[in-house]
């Protein structure tokens, strides 16, 4: 079901002429991208044996990912704004949308977007990927700008999301992307008695489409590797 709410929010920043679109009034949708996953690594824990992974996720699309939550709960509902922006290259929320959930961790005080990401782990198939063997289950992100990625975009944004707390808005701006490290919960596959051999470790950013934006078949990358023992190298 989808719920659209009309707003009149402005949302304040400094302008890039860059960033100053062709048609000022026009909704501009985020493009969601994953960069290859990297800093692969096997560790243990429990018992079990872990492919551990970075992923980043940037905005390569025409204006910012911009979601802000209910705030009450633990799970509370997310809403995706969509913006446009002035002659001058202000920012403005004109609606929003129902996105999913966000779920509240209470130990870093803020919440976490859920089903941001998913990471799988396929067969090798005529150099291909293959069926899924094993998946690292849905994972939830803080998401702020945390590395700018296109400054040539012709949307490209300043930093714009910057904090995690409890009442601040989340997103990513046109031309920045968020990087989740392997260290963190979730970054990582169980491949416990998995066969030493080559797979394809495959990453997609929002892979339910909850977040409206201009492309959905840009989302995922791959990276082929083999995994020997305690060891997982990048192919090429």
């Amino acid at each position: 079901m989808l719920i659209v709410v009309v707003l009149a929010v402005a949302m304040v920043a400094p302008a890039f002429h860059d960033a100053i679109a062709e048609s000022p009034g026009t909704i501009h949708l985020p493009d969601l991208r994953t960069k290859a996953p990297r800093d692969l690594r096997i560790s243990k824990s429990n018992g079990l044996k872990l492919l551990q992974l970075s992923n980043e996720v940037w905005n390569g699309g025409d204006g910012p990912l911009d979601l802000r939550a209910e705030n009450s709960g633990t799970t509370t509902n997310a809403y995706q704004r969509l913006m446009t922006h002035d002659a001058n290259g202000a920012w403005t929320a004109v609606s929003e949308r129902l996105a999913g959930t966000f779920a509240f961790h209470s130990a870093h005080d803020h919440w976490h977007f859920e089903d941001f990401a998913k990471y799988e782990l396929r067969a090798n198939t005529n150099g291909l990927p293959g069926a899924l063997l094993r998946s690292g289950g849905k994972t939830s992100f803080c998401i702020i700008d945390t590395t700018q990625v296109d400054t040539a975009l012709p949307h490209a944004m300043p930093r714009t999301y910057s904090t995690c707390t409890r009442t601040s808005t989340q997103g990513l701006a046109v031309g920045w992307s968020d990087t989740y490290l392997y260290y963190l919960a979730g970054q990582s596959i169980d491949v416990t008695g998995l066969a030493n051999g080559v797979y394809w470790l495959v990453s997609t950013a929002d892979p339910s489409d909850h977040v409206l934006e201009t492309d959905e078949t840009n989302n995922a990358a791959q990276l082929k590797i083999r995994i020997r023992r305690n060891r997982v190298t990048v192919l090429r």
